[in-house]
């Protein structure tokens, strides 16, 4: 089934389908009763980062591969690679700082990679053909966000 959770993870009603909440998946298909508590830490972190960013991260799904590896789903159609959950408060600040920097990243890159928190990178997303479709453009090598104060605007 499909349940609504707290910010500590705990379960508190089922999944009423009219909210904004974003949709937890993981690998493994656990059963949940009122007032369990979600014992995988790696999604509590994820929620417990992003649940308090009042209007900013806009996470519509978070997923746990079976090794653990984390990735988010944003609203605007971006999937945010984090890999495993360590160092995951850095890599929340970072996205969040991404975000506030560039809003409208979403319409550039299909995909940031977290993963390795000292180095960021990113996919960007084809070029529209002449017939204004996405093309097929051949593959292209994400490239480094960089390091410290570098901003994902300086990539093109």
């Amino acid at each position: 089934g499909r349940w609504e959770v707290d910010g500590q993870g705990r379960v508190i009603r089922a999944d009423r389908g009219d909210t904004r909440l974003p949709l937890v998946e993981t690998a493994e298909n656990r059963q949940f009763t009122l007032g369990n508590v979600i014992p995988d830490d790696a999604v509590l972190q994820v929620l417990q980062g992003i649940l308090p960013a009042e209007g900013g991260l806009r996470v519509a799904k978070v997923h746990v591969d079976p090794q653990g590896n984390l990735c988010l789903n944003m609203v605007d159609g971006v999937e945010v690679q984090m890999g495993q959950p360590d160092q995951l408060n850095a890599k929340l600040r970072l996205l969040e700082r991404i975000y506030r920097e560039e809003p409208g990243i979403g319409s550039r890159v299909s995909s940031i990679n977290l993963s390795c928190i000292e180095a960021p990178a990113c996919t960007p997303r084809a070029a529209p053909s002449a017939s204004g479709t996405p093309g097929n453009a051949q593959p292209q090598r994400p490239r480094q966000l960089g390091r410290s104060r570098t901003s994902v605007r300086n990539i093109q």
